[in-house]
């Protein structure tokens, strides 16, 4: 929903009286972890993260092309993640990103 406005002005010479307007009702909402991304609206799809390519990677929140090529990297490095909490130890996953990737991500096919 949007606000259209549309501003006429009055004929050259007349008088304009302002008169006061009720305030609007905005809502606010308090920017959170929760409102920092889009939610999905569709069924999430689980990543395998001993499986994924960088691209799809890129489809869970919060992960963009870097840390989604830093995830790779680190896979290749020491094989196969054996625990989910792994991730934590690959650069540019804090315990914030981790915990919203918690429910998205699995160490198998599902």
């Amino acid at each position: 929903m949007g606000l259209v406005v549309f501003l006429t002005s009055p004929p050259r010479g007349t008088a304009v009286a302002l008169q006061p307007q009720p305030s609007l009702q905005a809502a606010i909402i308090p920017v959170t972890v929760a409102t920092r991304t889009v939610a999905p609206t569709y069924e999430p799809t689980i990543i395998n993260i001993n499986a994924a390519s960088a691209q799809e990677l890129q489809k869970l929140p919060n992960i963009g092309p870097t840390t989604a090529q830093a995830i790779v990297n680190y896979r290749e490095r020491i094989g196969q993640f054996e625990a989910l909490d792994q991730l934590l130890n690959v650069s540019g996953i804090g315990s914030k990103t981790f915990e919203g990737l918690l429910g998205l991500i699995s160490l198998e096919n599902e």
